[in-house]
């Protein structure tokens, strides 16, 4: 059966999606509400502590809070720390987390050994990981500058009938962060005072109907 079903692959794509029952109808622009026409009359909207929820969907998407780290001594980091000399090599944590899960209001994550945590007043975010000794993440990420989102909600949306989306993208942004803290690595402590940069993103849909190349 595997033998037969990966000829028809090679052979006929469409025809093992027919069969197989996987196949998805071919969205073109006319089913995106982009957030551009948005802004067309909203260029942009502050944000608020109600757009910093996470919204954990249970459908299909993909959900990030991203911090961008830019050190005074001169070391970027993000998940990941480059080291500017270019003769340590490239630090890269990446781990699974357990237990995690939201506070009541979804404004903050927590895992075994991991957290993100917001202000009460909305101002910084505090971020915390011993998930990795190669990497013990403490760090303070304060806004010095208004989020905003694009448009009135920073959402496009995706669907033939625009009253009933059944897809969504959304960008927030912190455009101009201060930075303090540190990252404990095994080579020594990196001081991460500096400059940031944040965005809450989240892909509400499946990737393949979100774009594709031709």
């Amino acid at each position: 059966m595997m033998n037969w079903a990966k000829q028809q692959w090679v052979l006929f794509p469409p025809s093992l999606a027919n069969v197989a029952g996987t196949q998805e109808p071919i969205y073109g622009p006319s089913a995106i509400q982009s957030v551009a026409q948005q802004a067309r009359t909203t260029p942009y909207t502050e944000l608020t502590n109600d757009d910093l929820r996470w919204a954990a969907m249970d459908s299909t998407s993909v959900e990030t809070q991203t911090f961008y780290l830019m050190a005074d001594s001169g070391h970027i980091g993000m998940a990941q720390v480059f080291y500017p000399d270019g003769k340590t090599p490239n630090l890269w944590s990446s781990d699974p987390l357990e237990n995690y899960g939201f506070d009541q209001h979804k404004l903050n994550f927590h895992a075994q050994g991991c957290s993100v945590e917001l202000s009460e007043d909305g101002s910084f975010y505090e971020i915390k990981s011993s998930t990795n000794k190669k990497s013990v993440v403490d760090l303070k990420v304060s806004r010095t500058a208004p989020g905003f989102v694009a448009g009135k909600n920073g959402t496009s949306f995706f669907g033939t009938d625009p009253q009933k989306p059944w897809g969504s993208m959304r960008h927030a942004f912190w455009p101009r962060c201060q930075v303090e803290g540190s990252i404990l690595t095994q080579a020594g402590e990196l001081d991460f005072s500096g400059r940031g940069f944040f965005v809450h993103a989240l892909q509400g849909m499946k990737p393949h109907h979100a774009g594709a190349t031709l």
